[in-house]
């Protein structure tokens, strides 16, 4: 399994609790739609809490980690290549949602190992 991890910040126009209002009701149904056939197994967005303290910190300085993962990495290039899409409704979408400067992505090779 191959994933793109993506760290996003925040617009930050936005607060946090809309931010993840709007990812929720708009942006992850509007790629989800966007993605069909496009061989997308799953996408997966997280947000972290903002105190842990239980775990070294009190936060990140980002707002949201999102996983796309594919069959294989030419999946993945093709359907981030794609104008399916990389439609104008998406682009402003992310736009509106993300400060699009600090986004870092990294391509990864998936391993899962067996509990116990």
């Amino acid at each position: 399994m191959i994933k793109i991890v993506s760290l996003h910040s925040r617009n930050p126009n936005l607060s946090v609790a809309e931010f993840i209002e709007y990812w929720h009701t708009v942006h992850a149904p509007l790629c989800s739609r966007l993605m069909q056939g496009l061989g997308l197994r799953r996408y997966v967005a997280s947000f972290p809490l903002t105190d842990s303290p239980e775990f070294g910190g009190v936060g990140a300085d980002f707002d949201a980690v999102v996983e796309l993962h594919f069959d294989d990495q030419a999946a993945l290039e093709g359907a981030l290549a794609s104008p399916q899409f990389n439609t104008p409704e998406r682009q402003a979408s992310s736009a509106h949602l993300f400060d699009l400067e600090r986004s870092r992505n990294v391509i990864c090779d998936e391993a899962s190992f067996p509990l116990g």
